[in-house]
C-alpha cells in the first residue's frame, strides 16, 4: 500500500505482488516502476509490505523529489530511487523474492495497524496488537508474557506498566512440542534439537529501526510458505523479542509521529530530529538498559534474563542504531577489546555467523563494516552477556535517521525505511546463519561448559566469600542477581572468617570457582587491573562485591581447606529485623523512646515511612550504650531514636504495625529503650541527638543535566526510598517555591549558561537553609556559582575551594612509556613526535572511564554515617579532583595513598587521584553544600555508597560550623559517662 501522505484516492489501490515488481526493469532515470493496481482486492504480501517500507520511506529519500509518484502513461508507478539507483532484484533483501508465497490467513502489519512499516514509527501496544494478532492464527508462532514471578505482579511489566512479549516462532509440528523440545536442548547437550535463536530489538528506545522491522521479522516467519523458511523453522527455534524498552520506544515514537509533516524534512535541525530531553534512549527511570544485562536493576532486564536463562539460546542479535554518518556495523569487533574471559572459538564462531550478515547486505547493496569501533569487554551489554553465558552475541548497529528522513549527510538522504529494511536483511542472516552453523553452536556450547570445568580446576582461586552482617538487605540484593544469573552460591555451615572479621554461619556465603558458569561468576567477583587494551567503549571494572560494600575476600585453593561451606542457596534470606516488646516490664509500662541502627541499607526506607507519618524523629550524632528490652546495647552515629514523649497520639496509634512493616520489609531491628538516662555516651536529651526534618527534594533536570545521572538519583530516591521527588525543570529555577523544598539535588552536567537570576535563586536558598547536593561535573560549576566570593577569596591563590579541573601534566617520558604499548608505535622514546595513529590509543591513557579506587572515610562526619568500616570503595569517571574544603574538618572521604582496586587507569591519573578528597562539605549560611567527586549510585547498583547520598538527605542538616564563627558541635553539652 502507499504511505499515509499519498491522496486518500491513491492510498486505497491495493498492492502488486512481489513477482509484478521483479519483473521491472528500471527506467532510464534510475526509477522502479510498479504495475498499477487491479480492481479487485488482493490479500497484501510480505513484498507489498516491504515495498510500503520503499513507498513511505525510499520515497522520502529521493533526492530528486518528494512529491507523490506520479502515474506514468502506461498506467505505472513511478518511485524514486534512494542513495543509489538499485536495481529491483536488490530491493528486497534475499530471503523475500519472488518464489515466496504467503498465508492469506497470517494478517500483514498494515491490515491489523492501518499503516505500512516505516510509513512511521510504531509504538508498543501497537507492536503488542499484531503479535497477538499473528499468534492467534498462526500454528507457528505462541506468544508469552515473559518474567512473571509468583507474588510479584509487576515482573513482566516495564516501569510503566507496558507488557514485556517474546514470541517463539518454529514449525507447526515443534509447536505441538515446544517444552519438551526446550527441555531436550538444556539437559542433552548432544542432541539434535533446534538450534535456538534470539532477536532483540532496540534496547535504546530512540534507535527504533530494530522495533519496526521486528513486524516484517515475524510476518515473513509466520507467513512465508518458502522452501527455506520452511527449513529454518524445522531446525530452529526463533525467539522475537520485539521490543527490549517498551517505554523508551514510546517517547520517541510519540515525538517523531507527532512532529513528521505530510511532505518530509529530512534537515537534521528540524524538530523532529531534535529529540527534547530526556529523549528515547533510556527507560522510564533514564537508564540505559543495554548497561544492565549484568546488574538487573529493572524489571526489563530481569525479565529478559528469565527467558534467557530458560532457553539459554545458541545466538542472540542485539539490534541498535548509531550515527546518521555511519553505515551498517556487525560483529566482530575490535579483537584486542574483547573480555578475556570469552572463548577465542567465540570470535571466530561470530566471523563465520558475519558472512552470511555480508552476503545479505551485498544483495541489497547496503554498505557496512566489522572489526571496528565496539568492543566486547563489559558483560552488562547485550552483545557481551551472552559470550560469558555459553551463546554467541552478536550486536548490529545501523545508521539512523532519528525520525523519518535525513537527508544533510555525505552518502544521500537516508531514511527510516532503509534502515527498517537493513534491520531485517540482518534478522534473516541471523537465522540463515544459525542453520548454516547449527553443528557448529552446538559444539562451542558443549565445549563452553566443559571448559569451564577445566579453567576451575586450573584456577588458583577457591571461590569468594563474602557477608554483610547485620544487612540482610544488601545480602538479598546481590544473592537475587547471582541467582538470576544462574551462578551457584552456598551458605557456610559455621562460623567463619572473612578478611579478617568472624561471620556467623547464616551471614556468609560462598561462590565457588567449580560450576558451570565459572566465567560469568569468575567476572562478576575478580579485580582485573591489567589490559591488553587501554580503550574501553564502556567501563573497565565492575567488581560486584566491592559496588555492595561487602566484606569479602577471594580465598585460594591453598586455604580453601579452613572454609566449612554448606547447602546450596536457593532463595534470599529473610529480612532479619526484630520488633519491639509490648512492654518492658511487668507494669506494662511502654519504652521511652524506640531505636535502630543505621546501617542496614533499608534503614533510610525505614526512616522516611516514619517522617512520612509525621513521626518526630532524632538522629546520634555522638555513640552511646542503652539499656533496652533485649538487653544492654550500643547505638552507633546515624542510629535513628523516636523519642515517645514527642509524639502525637495519633503517630503513636500506629507505631506497634510499623514497627513490623520495618522489621520485615526494611529489615531493621527496633528497640525499646528503657530509659533517657545511658550507662555511657549521651543521654537521649543531649543536644548532639538531632532533629531529623521532613525532607522534600528536587533533582535538577532537562537542558544540559545528564539523564542518566538525574535517573539513578530519580530511581534512588523514588523507587527504593519512598521520597516523593521534584523533577525541577532549569527554566523553573527562578520562580520555584523554594520554602517547600529542603533538598536540591544537581546531577552530573554542565550548568554555565544557567541564568544569574537562576544561580540567585539557588544562592538564596542555600543561605537560608537548604541543602545542595552537586556531582560529578556539577560539582565543578557549583564551588564557581554558589560559595559566596567571600569564602572563595580565602583559598590559595584567590581560586574559589571545591572542585577544579587540571589538565594532565605532561611528562617527558609519556610518550616512551606509551610507545611500548601503542601499537605501531616505533618513534624514539625522546621524540616529541607520534604517529598519527597512535593519538586514539595515547587519547585513551588519559581518561577514567570506569575505575574502582579506595577511599577512607571520617566516621565522625554526618556523611559517613551507617558506616562501620575505614575504608569503601568508589566508582570514579573522569579525572577531576577536589580541593578540601577550607576548614580541615570538612572533609569526609579522601582517596588513599594507593588507591586504585579494579579497572584500568594511567599511572598519572592514578598518582593525581591518590590523596586527593572524594567529598567535600561546605556551611553556606544557614544551609549545606555537599561536593561528589564520583557517582554515588552508579547504574542503581553501586550500594555501597548510596549511603553517602541518603546521609546528605536525611542528616545533612546537622552539618554544623566548623570556622568557629557559628554554634557548632555544642562540645560543653556533651554528656560522657
Amino acid at each position: 500500500m502507499l504511505p499515509s501522505f499519498l491522496p486518500s484516492q491513491s492510498r486505497s489501490l491495493s498492492c502488486p505482488t512481489p513477482s509484478a515488481v521483479l519483473d521491472q526493469r528500471p527506467s532510464s532515470r534510475g526509477e522502479i516502476r510498479v504495475p498499477g493496481a487491479r480492481r479487485e482486492r488482493q490479500r497484501l504480501t510480505f513484498g507489498t509490505c516491504f515495498l510500503a517500507v520503499l513507498l513511505g520511506g525510499l520515497g522520502l529519500a529521493a533526492g530528486i523529489s518528494i512529491a507523490p509518484p506520479a502515474m506514468a502513461d502506461d498506467g505505472l508507478f513511478v518511485i524514486p530511487q534512494t542513495r543509489a539507483p538499485l536495481a529491483p532484484q536488490d530491493i528486497l533483501p534475499t530471503t523475500v523474492g519472488a518464489d515466496h508465497d504467503y498465508d492469506p490467513a497470517i494478517p500483514t502489519p498494515r491490515e491489523v495497524l492501518g499503516f505500512e512499516v516505516g510509513e512511521r514509527h510504531v509504538y508498543p501496544h501497537e507492536l503488542l496488537r499484531y503479535y497477538e494478532a499473528v499468534a492467534a492464527v498462526s500454528p507457528r508462532v505462541s506468544l508469552e508474557l515473559q518474567g512473571r514471578v509468583a507474588g510479584k505482579p509487576r515482573e513482566g511489566f516495564s516501569h510503566e506498566g507496558r507488557p514485556l512479549i517474546v514470541a517463539a516462532v518454529t514449525s507447526e509440528r515443534h509447536q505441538g512440542q515446544l517444552e519438551t523440545l526446550r527441555r531436550i536442548h538444556l539437559e542433552d547437550a548432544n542432541s539434535a534439537a533446534p538450534v535456538v535463536v534470539w532477536l532483540g530489538y532496540s534496547v535504546h528506545g530512540n534507535e527504533a529501526s530494530g522495533s519496526n522491522a521486528s513486524l516484517l521479522s515475524l510476518y515473513h516467519l509466520a507467513a512465508s510458505r518458502s522452501a527455506e523458511v520452511e527449513e529454518w523453522l524445522q531446525r530452529a527455534v526463533v525467539l522475537l523479542d520485539p521490543v527490549l524498552n517498551p517505554d523508551g520506544l514510546a517517547r520517541f515514537a510519540q515525538w517523531v509521529n507527532s512532529h513528521r509533516g505530510r511532505v518530509p524534512v529530512g534537515d537534521r535541525w528540524n524538530r523532529e530530529q531534535r529529540e527534547p530531553w530526556p529523549r528515547g534512549r533510556t527507560n522510564h527511570y533514564l537508564y540505559d538498559l543495554n548497561r544492565d544485562w549484568l546488574l538487573l536493576q529493572h524489571p526489563e532486564s530481569r525479565a529478559r534474563i528469565r527467558t534467557l536463562r530458560r532457553w539459554q539460546p545458541h545466538l542472540l542479535g542485539d539490534f541498535h542504531e548509531m550515527g546518521a554518518d555511519a553505515t551498517y556495523f556487525f560483529q566482530p569487533g575490535i579483537p584486542t577489546r574483547n573480555n578475556p574471559l570469552i572463548p577465542k572459538q567465540n570470535y571466530a564462531l561470530t566471523s563465520r555467523v558475519a558472512a552470511h550478515h555480508a552476503a545479505a547486505l551485498d544483495e541489497i547493496g547496503s554498505l557496512y563494516y566489522t572489526e571496528e569501533s565496539f568492543d566486547d569487554f563489559y558483560p552488562g551489554k547485550g552483545s557481551t552477556y551472552p559470550d560469558l553465558t555459553g551463546a554467541v552475541g552478536v550486536l548490529f548497529e545501523q545508521a539512523s535517521a532519528r525520525g523519518h528522513l535525513r537527508d544533510d549527510i555525505d552518502d544521500g538522504p537516508l531514511t527510516f525505511a532503509f534502515a527498517v529494511r537493513n534491520q531485517l536483511a540482518t534478522s534473516f542472516s541471523m537465522i540463515r546463519g544459525a542453520v548454516a552453523e547449527a553443528s557448529a553452536l552446538r559444539q562451542y556450547r558443549r565445549d563452553f561448559y566443559a571448559d569451564a570445568r577445566s579453567l576451575a580446576a586450573t584456577d588458583s582461586t577457591a571461590g569468594w566469600a563474602f557477608a554483610f552482617p547485620g544487612d540482610p538487605s544488601r545480602a538479598g540484593r546481590l544473592l537475587e542477581i547471582l541467582l538470576a544469573h544462574g551462578i551457584e552460591v552456598r551458605q557456610f555451615s559455621d562460623t567463619t572468617v572473612i578478611d579478617g572479621q568472624e561471620v556467623a554461619a547464616p551471614e556468609a556465603y560462598w561462590v565457588p570457582v567449580r560450576q558451570p558458569q565459572y566465567r560469568l561468576a569468575k567476572a562478576i567477583f575478580e579485580r582485573r587491573t591489567q589490559f591488553e587494551d587501554s580503550t574501553f567503549y564502556d567501563v573497565s571494572a565492575w567488581t560486584f562485591p566491592l559496588a555492595f560494600g561487602a566484606l569479602w575476600e577471594e580465598v585460594p585453593k591453598t586455604d580453601a581447606g579452613r572454609l566449612a561451606v554448606g547447602g546450596l542457596v536457593r532463595g534470599n534470606p529473610q529480612l532479619a529485623g526484630r520488633t519491639p516488646s509490648a512492654a518492658t516490664d511487668g507494669a506494662g509500662e511502654p519504652p521511652v523512646a524506640w531505636a535502630f541502627s543505621w546501617a542496614p541499607h533499608d534503614a533510610p526506607r525505614a526512616l522516611q515511612r516514619l517522617l512520612a507519618r509525621g513521626a518526630q524523629v532524632r538522629v546520634a550524632t555522638r555513640p552511646f550504650r542503652a539499656e533496652t528490652d533485649a538487653g544492654a546495647r550500643n547505638f552507633a552515629r546515624g542510629s535513628v531514636i523516636v523519642p515517645r514523649g514527642l509524639q502525637s497520639e495519633s503517630v503513636l496509634r500506629q507505631l506497634n504495625d510499623l514497627w513490623t512493616t520495618l522489621a520485615q520489609e526494611d529489615g531493621v531491628a527496633v528497640y525499646g529503650l528503657t530509659s533517657g538516662l545511658t550507662p555511657r555516651g549521651v543521654d537521649l536529651g543531649s543536644r548532639t541527638i538531632a532533629p531529623v526534618p521532613p525532607v522534600r527534594p528536587a533533582i535538577l533536570v532537562d537542558g544540559s543535566a545528564s539523564s542518566y545521572g538525574a535517573g539513578e538519583l530519580w530511581h534512588l530516591l523514588d523507587l527504593h526510598y519512598g521520597l516523593p521527588t521534584v523533577l525541577l525543570q532549569q527554566q523553573d529555577l527562578r520562580r520555584a517555591d523554594w520554602d517547600r523544598l529542603t533538598h536540591l539535588l544537581i546531577p552530573q552536567g554542565s550548568y554555565d549558561d544557567l541564568p544569574k537570576e537562576s544561580r540567585a535563586a539557588l544562592r538564596k536558598f542555600l543561605r537560608r537553609g537548604g541543602t545542595v547536593v552537586a556531582i560529578r561535573d556539577a560539582a565543578t560549576w557549583a564551588q564557581d556559582a554558589l560559595l559566596s566570593s567571600s569564602e572563595g577569596s580565602r583559598q590559595r591563590g584567590g581560586e574559589p575551594e571545591g572542585m577544579r579541573q587540571e589538565p594532565i601534566q605532561q611528562h617527558s617520558d609519556r610518550p616512551a612509556r606509551r610507545s611500548e604499548q601503542a601499537q605501531g608505535a616505533e618513534a624514539p622514546a625522546t621524540s616529541p613526535l607520534r604517529p598519527y595513529e597512535a593519538y586514539r590509543h595515547d587519547r585513551a591513557l588519559d581518561l577514567v572511564s570506569g575505575t574502582l579506587f579506595a577511599a577512607r572515610i571520617d566516621p565522625s562526619h554526618p556523611l559517613a554515617y551507617g558506616y562501620d568500616r575505614p575504608e569503601i570503595t568508589l566508582f570514579r569517571s573522569g579525572t577531576r579532583t577536589l580541593r578540601p574544603s577550607q576548614s580541615p574538618y570538612q572533609t569526609p572521604a579522601v582517596y588513599t595513598a594507593e588507591p586504585l582496586l579494579a579497572g584500568y587507569a594511567s599511572a598519572d591519573n592514578i598518582a593525581r587521584i591518590a590523596g586527593s578528597p572524594a567529598l567535600v562539605s561546605h556551611k553556606v549560611g544557614e544551609g549545606q553544600l555537599y561536593l561528589f567527586a564520583d557517582a554515588p549510585s552508579f547504574r542503581g547498583f553501586w550500594l555501597g555508597t548510596q549511603r553517602l547520598l541518603a546521609n546528605a538527605l536525611f542528616f545533612g542538616s546537622t552539618l554544623q560550623g566548623t570556622d568557629g564563627s557559628s554554634r557548632d558541635a555544642h562540645s560543653h553539652h556533651d554528656h560522657q559517662h
